[in-house]
């Protein structure tokens, strides 16, 4: 983490080390905030916002998730 702090992957580490849902959400925002573009950590850490009852931040999470989560292509007609 020291070497590379633009890193995700520490703080995913860290998440899943963590048995508590506040410290696991604290370690998955910020992993979140370095891979912006990622939908599964998004969705990571809207759950473990939910079952920490932060609600309206885990619907801002699930919302991010969303928004970042591939789309299909349209079939032509």
């Amino acid at each position: 983490m020291r070497l590379n702090i633009q890193w995700a992957d520490p703080f995913l580490a860290l998440a899943a080390l963590e048995p508590g849902p506040i410290r696991r959400a604290a370690h998955l925002k910020k992993a979140a905030a370095l891979r912006s573009r990622d939908p599964q950590i998004w969705l990571s850490l809207a759950q473990a916002q939910f079952d920490a009852k932060q609600f309206a931040d885990a619907e801002k999470s699930m919302r991010s998730a969303l928004g970042t989560a591939p789309t299909r292509p349209r079939k032509p007609n």
